[in-house]
């Protein structure tokens, strides 16, 4: 062994070279290699677009962080990375993520987000198609239609959700859920008690809402398996739409796959589409696949990702929403008294005898102007539990810029794709303030002073349906669907197993969202949610309704 005893530092590293040279080439080889993996597997990045953030693991380190992590990802990248030694911006407005030999642009500025939105040199069309194609898992030959009618589909489903049309589908969804709550407190059901609140509220507006899609011939209804299916199906999105061994890792969503489009591609074949009480939304988008030569047969095998997009982001809203209002006893109180004045109360004759009936009639479409603090209660909902990413590809070379007093711009590369999570920018504290990880039901009353440098942030921060040229054409149904179903239910029945208390189910906690979903789901699935409704005191014989004007 060498010693150091009277000996330079090189001498001693000399002789331990001579006498281990192996060791000592093998490390150099090894270093070498590291190296060129680094320089091989980092794309090249213009000094002006996002700073570039280097995984730990060359090539490779973000994309296990990605799999691993989920949604998660993206607030681990701009809240654990940028704090690492190695990354000295000052603001980490956005940045360039290596994934192998190729980048993606992350944006976590709410005026560059919203930039980007607007911007229409960044499009979602190439994800619709590319991602479409394998969701439904077509040929090249089957999905062919599609690309040429992409904007008569787009301009049918916008043209589709006019005032006209988005009452008649409120109408139908909420006449379903009316049917369902009515029945609470009769001789045969005294009262609803629900082992899971996740799934019983899940059935309830997967059932209102294909009914609103599809009309009385609704294949929904007539076959209740294909409930399970949808979400068997939207379990396995990820896989399915990146075609990432989908039979290997969710064999469950593609038997569930297979058996949506044949439900579907009956129901299309009779042209069941056409009736009067089916969605114009449905109708509109069959017509353009069949214009654009879809086979009458192959139509209902399109048409999943529809029907996918109408029920699993409002469902699990509605969930969230029920929970944290009737959860806590101060905040139900609060929207009680609100409501209370907006249900019109009226005699009607009873169906089935020559006396009359209370009917309590809501119109849903006052409700977003006169019941504010229910308002609130959505909105922060949808703050904090959807983590909808938005992707956009940049078509052509393009400038952004953050546009506030130190603004800052950044080039962002023909070909790369541009991820804006909304679950980074709707708790950004900068934005919401040092309690923004939490739920409170005041947060979107206003009383501040508007058009003043906050509040154009908090509004630049809140993109839960997207935004610029994609903004979800289907939030006012969402809206519309929750806040009738809430209102109902805090002015006529008492909700009892959820809150704080002994012998209650606390709000349980969100799982993480996975890739290519948006709205955060209950860890465990709901199991042991338990949860009695019953009519309230004064309000047992009373029939619901619901108008839309």
């Amino acid at each position: 062994m060498a010693s150091f005893t009277g000996t330079s530092t090189l001498d001693v590293l000399w002789n331990d070279v001579s006498s281990s040279p192996n060791k000592y080439l093998t490390l150099l080889a090894l270093s070498a290699l590291v190296f060129f993996v680094r320089w091989a597997a980092t794309p090249n990045v213009d000094s002006r677009e996002p700073p570039l953030i280097k995984p730990a693991i060359p090539g490779v380190g973000h994309i296990i962080n990605l799999l691993m992590r989920q949604v998660d990802f993206y607030p681990y990248v701009f809240h654990v990375l940028t704090s690492k030694a190695y990354s000295r911006e000052k603001k980490h407005l956005a940045m360039t993520i290596p994934l192998a030999d190729k980048k993606m642009y992350l944006l976590k500025s709410p005026r560059l987000i919203q930039a980007a939105m607007r911007s229409k040199s960044l499009s979602f069309e190439p994800f619709l198609l590319e991602y479409s194609q394998n969701l439904l898992g077509m040929t090249d030959d089957e999905f062919a239609p599609v690309p040429k009618s992409v904007p008569d589909l787009i301009q049918a489903v916008h043209s589709s959700m006019a005032s006209k049309h988005l009452h008649a589908m409120n109408a139908t969804a909420l006449n379903y859920i009316a049917d369902e709550i009515n029945a609470i407190g009769s001789f045969s059901l005294p009262s609803l008690d629900v082992n899971n609140a996740w799934i019983w509220i899940r059935t309830l507006i997967t059932k209102a809402t294909t009914n609103a899609m599809f009309g009385h011939r609704n294949p929904f209804h007539f076959n209740p398996s294909l409930v399970d299916d949808l979400w068997a199906f939207d379990n396995g999105t990820f896989f399915l739409g990146t075609n990432l061994f989908p039979r290997i890792f969710r064999p469950r969503s593609v038997a569930a796959r297979a058996r949506l489009q044949a439900a579907l591609q009956k129901y299309y074949a009779a042209r069941l589409d056409e009736g009067p009480d089916v969605s114009q939304i449905m109708r509109a988008r069959a017509a353009v696949l069949r214009a654009h030569g879809v086979p009458n047969s192959s139509v209902g095998r399109f048409e999943i990702p529809m029907v996918q997009v109408g029920i699993v982001n409002t469902m699990p809203i509605m969930f969230w929403f029920f929970a944290r209002v009737v959860s806590r006893p101060e905040v139900l109180a609060r929207a009680r008294t609100e409501l209370l004045p907006l249900v019109e109360e009226s005699l009607a004759p009873a169906p089935d005898s020559s006396n009359s009936m209370r009917q309590a009639t809501v119109n849903i479409s006052v409700l977003g102007d006169r019941a504010p603090f229910l308002v609130s209660c959505f909105r922060e909902t949808n703050r904090l539990y959807n983590h909808a990413v938005i992707v956009r590809r940049v078509m052509a070379d393009t400038q952004l810029s953050d546009d506030d007093e130190n603004s800052t711009t950044y080039l962002l590369k023909k070909g790369t794709d541009v991820h804006m999570p909304a679950n980074v920018v709707h708790r950004l504290p900068e934005a919401w303030g040092p309690d923004a990880d939490e739920f409170q039901p005041e947060r979107f009353l206003g009383g501040g002073a508007t058009g003043t440098e906050a509040d154009r942030m908090r509004k630049a921060a809140t993109i839960p349906f997207g935004g610029g040229l994609h903004l979800c054409p289907g939030r006012n149904f969402a809206f519309a669907e929750n806040m009738g179903l809430m209102a109902a239910l805090v002015v006529g029945y008492d909700v009892r197993g959820l809150g704080d208390g002994p012998g209650l189910a606390p709000v349980p906690r969100a799982a993480t969202v996975g890739l290519g979903h948006a709205i955060a789901t209950p860890m465990g699935g709901g199991v042991g949610l338990r949860v009695s409704i019953t009519r309230r005191q004064g309000w047992e014989d009373v029939e619901w309704r619901f108008t839309s004007s």
